[in-house]
């Protein structure tokens, strides 16, 4: 996060902040951080943010100590062709598991269980905002604090 908002300090004034995914999620927290960075933002995983969040069943592993080192040293074990099948399995392309595959090393490992357990605190108010302020535009242009 500090280096994100470090990066838009830069910027000479607010901006229009878009967010997928990921992207998503931390446009959300800069949006409760340093709200006075934004003009305006929009992210597709604001879902994320509830303390009732569901993480899908991959991720509940990842989230996990312990079972997800066990998940990568298992899958990491497993022949190329296996990995492919198993993304394949829940619904990525043969190409794309192929390159998923290709890329799952040790630093992937450590990337995706480091990404994961921070978002494990989603919903402890570490990654949400509850008592967050930000700007939302009415429908006559003029900033609404909510």
């Amino acid at each position: 996060m500090q280096w994100l908002i470090g990066e838009l300090e830069e910027i000479s004034q607010p901006i229009d902040l878009v967010g997928h995914d990921w992207g998503g999620a931390f446009v959300a927290r800069v949006a409760c951080l340093r709200p006075d960075l934004l003009r305006s933002w929009v992210c597709d995983v604001t879902g994320l943010l509830h303390p009732n969040y569901v993480w899908h069943d991959f991720a509940q592993i990842w989230q996990t100590p312990g079972a997800g080192e066990q998940y990568f040293a298992d899958t990491l074990a497993m022949p190329a062709e296996a990995r492919v099948e198993l993304h394949a399995s829940i619904g990525i392309t043969p190409d794309v598991a192929a390159e998923l595959v290709a890329a799952g090393d040790e630093e992937m490992r450590r990337c995706v269980l480091a990404l994961y357990s921070f978002s494990h605190t989603a919903g402890d108010g570490r990654v949400g905002c509850a008592r967050a302020r930000w700007r939302s535009p009415t429908r006559d242009g003029h900033d609404q604090h909510r």
